[in-house]
């Protein structure tokens, strides 16, 4: 057997998810580039920028949990960047400690701040494992809520990229 025919159930899949999909990702990827509105050229930290796009290829693609995990990483590189260029350094460099580091340092709005917060809740039970009759599971929320599992994902995942671009947007640094 070929590898075209080896490979044609799996490609006639692909076609049919492609189509099936295809409004959905194209209103998904209209509203992510209204977050950012064209800047140009920019420049920086290769880490930062790839955490950035994969954030937006998983939420084009409906991969929410993803979105939260590389937008909320980001953020986080974000912050260690701005602060280490202000001279502040913390050992440790996860999102808890970094919103305590930005408030001190009066780095982002009040408003910000706790809605920095409100992202590291939602991670947090994504990254690291909790006991299931914990508040924030997803499954606690989603029996909270009484939505759909996609439903609430999306909606998370839409809050975790707005709160990423605002982040990048007020920390960017015009060029020389």
């Amino acid at each position: 057997m070929s590898e075209d025919e080896r490979l044609k159930p799996l490609i006639d899949a692909l076609r049919w998810h492609d189509d099936d999909s295809r409004l959905t990702r194209a209103a998904r990827i209209d509203w992510a580039s209204s977050l950012y509105p064209p800047q140009g050229m920019v420049a920086g930290e290769l880490v930062q920028l790839s955490l950035m796009e994969e954030s937006r290829v998983c939420f084009v693609s409906g991969a929410f949990l993803g979105t939260i995990l590389c937008a909320t990483s980001a953020v986080e590189h974000l912050l260690v960047a701005e602060l280490e260029a202000l001279g502040i350094f913390s050992n440790k460099t996860t999102l808890g400690p970094l919103i305590q580091l930005a408030r001190e340092a009066e780095l982002v709005s009040p408003e910000i701040l706790q809605r920095l917060e409100i992202l590291n809740e939602l991670r947090n039970p994504v990254a690291h494992r909790r006991n299931p009759s914990h508040d924030s599971t997803l499954v606690n929320r989603l029996q909270k809520k009484a939505v759909h599992p996609n439903v609430l994902m999306e909606k998370d995942a839409r809050f975790a990229m707005e709160l990423m671009y605002e982040i990048f947007l007020l920390l960017l640094k015009p060029g020389a």
